[in-house]
């Protein structure tokens, strides 16, 4: 049986959201990642990520979708 903490949960929730690259960098330099790959890592993130970029066969929108709206 898995007992959750549920503001534990929340609280760690919060933490990885504020800064997202620093969770990740933390994790992998506990993994022993170098710092030169994880520099390359979150270029090649950071690169994919802007508008117009082309990522295997998708586009990255250049504009931010509407949101979806649901009349009940």
């Amino acid at each position: 049986m898995l007992i959750v903490d549920q503001e534990a949960t929340a609280l760690l929730a919060a933490t990885i959201e504020a800064d997202p690259e620093a969770n990740i960098r933390a994790l992998w330099t506990a993994q022993g990642v170098p710092e030169e790959m994880q520099n390359s890592l979150v270029a090649g993130i950071a690169a994919k990520a802007q508008p117009g970029a082309q990522v295997g066969p998708f586009t990255i929108p250049v504009n931010k979708p509407a949101p979806l709206m649901f009349v009940l």
